[in-house]
């Protein structure tokens, strides 16, 4: 069995750079029919420098997005990612 670098315990600090493009897996959700639930999705992402989404890929089970991640990218570099309240992300987000 092959070892994952993005696994369930680093997926949402990590991700593989190239020199111009990120792959990385994001938390999403759409809404079932009722409009009173929702149905969680992992969405792996490849982003630019700009942060500029560039192509996503829906999987309704993280380790089959982490699977595919780490098959299609595990060739580039593992990227620890920015956490930092200066910096992007999500700890900077005006919504908290």
């Amino acid at each position: 069995m092959k070892t994952l670098k993005i696994h369930q315990a680093n997926w949402t600090s990590h991700h593989f750079a190239s020199k111009q493009i990120k792959a990385s897996v994001f938390l999403g959700a759409i809404p079932l029919a009722d409009n009173l639930a929702a149905e969680i999705l992992y969405i792996v992402t490849l982003t630019d420098l700009e942060n500029t989404e560039l192509l996503t890929k829906d999987f309704r089970e993280l380790d089959h997005a982490l699977e595919y991640l780490n098959e299609y990218y595990g060739h580039w570099d593992l990227s620890e990612s920015k956490t930092s309240k200066e910096g992007d992300g999500c700890s900077s987000c005006d919504a908290h």
